[in-house]
């Protein structure tokens, strides 16, 4: 093959008949090859290349060159430049680098550069081979053949029927110049649209959409698919598969396999991209926009780049710990979260364990069980919703109000919306309602000294547990059950007459004060020294009060249609102040007990032990008190109050028991007047203040042991006593001349 050289001037060469090798070096140069299969290099300079007959191959080098290759398969190649170039065979005049300027005609193929070069095709066939770079090529219109070569390239056939082979690298198919979008599916299964079908890939591992709203199914070789603009949808297929959206509003499924999923960088709308894993370990990776994550099984880790991204289970039953994400079930297992505002749960018995980012947390469906973390949590849950602080390691201060509960201390940050099961800490925590929120049904304090203020009028169930607590408020209906520690409840109930509100102290000495209104409310003191202090002067149902084990003290205040008050087993007060109560009902317990009555009427049982009794019956013209001593040697105190002008009439019955009773009664007559009965074996009792022709001695149910006659007793005394005795039992009436007691009496029932 000849060699032609030129020099640094410019100058007109010619080839031979054969194919020859011209090297025209610097200078405006002006080259024919002739024929034969040429390889003419331009240089430096504006050259004007004549490939000739023949398969030729020319290279304009630096300047504006004009290369015509005439007849033949002919290549014009810039392999020998030092720098990338752009190549725009529609606008010569955008192309750059060695190519700036250059004009081809009758050119069949091209050869790029060894850098990252931008090709622009005709609308007729090219047939270009890139270099080592990661280059860019557009075929436009024709059957173009691109060729990628080693690097990373991206190639564009345009319309026409066109053959891309990407070579060595991770080469990509490119829809981007299309004028509608593609419907594409490399599994052969689903249909693919007329673009997508014409072309011929080879060596190509990824696929790039339009700007339109693409459809895109990965299979076989490909396992990289980037959307582009548009709102397109991405599907992967069995094998660890790249999702890229790009622009627009996204839908992007790995399905099987480890994939990475890449949201893009703009969008509009609530969310914007949704991002799906599928099966494997997936990485879901948002855009700077509002995106929608779904990681699916397996180990998922979810990357959000805007100011609210979304992760979404749909599972049932799952546990997801945010700090320890190794300790998680089932689809949640092992996920992690960056820069993730928002977790939603879709599925029924889900249990969180926070961690410490900031985060907000909402379950669609009943049975959510979340353990608040250290960041700024806000909480949406609905039914069977449990807020759990116990492990939480600073005391927490919640107020609930119509906003929801805020946190603060160490649960700074924190919103919750509802708390169907609310759970504090071990520490000194507060919980407070400033409004009727109804946010909250159970409250569960811990073993600190605990503030609980309440104002509910749905029901609500409280447990104070252990440490000196403090329940203050008002309470609708529901329970307070108090710890182990000396207690304090101060509470007003505000129910209606169907509610009802139990109140029951713990282990310590408990302090509890209740002004009831409305239904029915039970007071329990527990075990412990308990003060049970109830004002029930608006209770319109049934109250109850229960001492439990310890030495209560019981004070009741008030009116109400049925109160009942029962002391414990140990030495009890009871103290009983209401005018107006329908039914009452008192009873000591086994203790020695001090019971001190003031009712229209009602029952008063010391119970058993030594107790000391006093019974004060309001004058109302009707009714009366009904005492029963019990066993045990007892002193009780009788007397009346007379609250304005009534009628007389009033009376009170007095059974005394098994041991030696003292009866002072400082009844006057005219309003009110007593019964004093007796039973089998019922001691050596003393009665002072008994009024003769008023009052009046009955013996119950002494048939059966003979006594059943005035003429079966043994009357005996003096002037300033009497004494009536049946076998080793005697009742000594005090200040009463024992001759003028007669028959008329003493009665026998």
């Amino acid at each position: 093959m000849p060699l032609i050289t030129g020099t640094a001037n410019p100058e007109i060469l010619t080839g031979t008949l054969a194919g020859d090798t011209v090297l025209a070096l610097a200078g405006d140069d002006v080259v024919y090859g002739f024929d034969g299969n040429d390889l003419i290099m331009g240089a430096a300079g504006d050259d004007i290349l004549y490939g000739g007959s023949g398969d030729d191959t020319l290279q304009g080098g630096a300047g504006e060159d004009f290369l015509f290759g005439q007849s033949g398969n002919d290549l014009v190649t810039y392999a020998a430049s030092l720098a990338a170039i752009t190549l725009d065979l529609t606008i010569p005049g955008l192309s750059t680098g060695d190519a700036a300027g250059d004009v081809l005609q009758s050119i069949e193929r091209l050869q790029l550069t060894a850098f990252d070069d931008i090709l622009r095709g005709s609308l007729m066939a090219e047939n270009v081979q890139g270099g080592a770079g990661n280059d860019l090529m557009f075929g436009e219109g024709g059957n173009d053949l691109l060729m990628g070569n080693s690097g990373n390239d991206t190639l564009c056939g345009g319309a026409g029927t066109d053959t891309l082979d990407g070579g060595a690298g991770i080469d990509t198919a490119s829809f981007a110049t299309a004028q509608a979008a593609i419907l594409l599916d490399m599994t052969g299964v689903g249909p693919s649209s007329d673009e997508a079908r014409a072309d011929v890939w080879i060596s190509i591992e990824a696929v790039e959409g339009s700007g339109f709203n693409d459809k895109i199914t990965l299979g076989g070789t490909i396992k990289v698919a980037a959307g582009g603009e548009g709102n397109d949808r991405l599907l992967g297929w069995f094998s660890n598969e790249t999702l890229s959206g790009g622009a627009g509003s996204d839908t992007l499924l790995g399905n099987e396999g480890n994939d990475l999923l890449l949201g893009g960088d703009d969008g509009f709308g609530s969310f914007t991209d949704m991002l799906f894993g599928g099966t494997g370990n997936d990485t879901l990776i948002g855009g700077t926009m509002v995106t929608l994550f779904d990681g699916g099984e397996g180990r998922d880790s979810f990357i959000g780049n805007s100011s609210r991204d979304g992760v979404f289970y749909n599972e049932p039953g799952l546990v997801l710990n945010l700090r320890n994400p190794g300790a998680g079930l089932d689809a949640a297992q092992g996920d992690t979260f960056q820069g993730i505002e928002e977790l939603h749960f879709l599925g029924g018995d889900v249990t969180v364990i926070g961690g410490s980012a900031s985060m907000s947390f909402f379950a669609a469906f009943a049975g959510f069980h979340f353990q608040p973390g250290i960041g700024a949590e806000t909480i949406a849950g609905v039914d069977r919703t449990t807020i759990d602080y116990g492990l939480t390691l600073s005391p927490v201060t919640l107020v609930a109000g119509s906003s929801g509960i805020v946190g603060t201390r160490g649960a700074a940050g924190d919103l919750i919306g509802i708390a169907n099961r609310l759970i504090l800490t071990s520490k000194a925590d507060v919980f407070t309602q400033t409004t009727d929120s109804q946010r909250v049904q159970t409250l569960l304090a811990g073993e600190g000294n605990d503030r609980l203020t309440l104002l509910q009028s749905s029901a609500l169930s409280v447990e104070a547990g252990g440490g000196k607590d403090r329940v203050l408020g008002l309470l609708d209906q529901g329970s307070v059950l108090l710890g182990t520690g000396d207690d304090f409840a101060d509470l007003t109930t505000t129910g209606s007459g169907l509610s009802q509100v139990t109140v029951e102290g713990g282990d310590g000495e408990d302090v509890i004060s209740i002004a009831g209104q409305g239904g029915t409310l039970t007071a329990t003191g527990g075990a412990g020294n308990d003060h049970l202090t109830l004002d029930l002067g608006a209770l319109s149902g049934q109250g109850l009060a229960l001492g439990g084990a310890g030495n209560d003290v019981i004070t009741l205040t008030g009116s109400s249609a049925v109160v009942e008050v029962l002391a414990g087993a140990d030495n009890d007060a009871i103290i009983v102040d209401a005018m107006s109560l329908g039914a009452l009902g008192v009873a000591g317990g086994d203790g020695n007990d001090t019971v001190e009555v003031t009712a229209l009427a009602g029952q008063v049982s010391g119970g058993k032990g030594d107790d000391l009794v006093t019974a004060t019956v309001v004058a109302s013209g009707a009714g009366g008190l009904n005492v029963l001593l019990g066993e045990g040697n007892d002193v009780l105190t009788l007397s009346v109050e007379v609250p304005g002008s009534v009628l007389p009439g009033s009376h009170v019955t007095v059974l005394g028991d098994a041991g030696d009773d003292v009866i002072l009664s400082t009844l006057d007559s005219t309003f009110a007047t007593a019964f004093f009965d007796f039973g089998t074996g019922w001691g050596d009792d003393r009665i002072t203040g008994y009024t003769l022709g008023a009052d009046v001695i009955r013996f119950v149910g002494t048939a059966a042991g003979g006594l059943d006659d005035f003429t079966d007793l043994d009357i005996s005394g003096g002037p300033d006593e009497t004494i009536i005795a049946f076998g080793a039992d005697s009742i000594t009436l005090v200040g009463v001349n024992w001759m003028d007691v007669t028959a008329a009496n003493i009665f026998f029932l």
